[in-house]
């Protein structure tokens, strides 16, 4: 049970990271230039690509972002 609380805990923490550096790149400086589509929509390949993550984290994220 102790094993599994920490494979919790450390998920959870990796989940945060990953949405805090998704939520950068999007509020960054050059976003609107480096991710944006010509349509307005974010391009999750490309911020994925620029964070080395996967592009299903990345889409997951800004979905979340994007209904807050």
């Amino acid at each position: 049970i102790i094993q599994n609380l920490f494979v919790l805990r450390k998920t959870v923490k990796r989940e945060k990271e990953a949405r805090e550096k998704v939520k950068n790149a999007i509020t960054g400086l050059m976003a609107d230039s480096m991710f944006k589509k010509k349509n307005g929509s974010w391009n999750g390949n490309a911020i994925a690509e620029y964070l080395k993550m996967d592009s299903r984290t990345v889409r997951k994220h800004l979905k979340d972002l994007e209904n807050e």
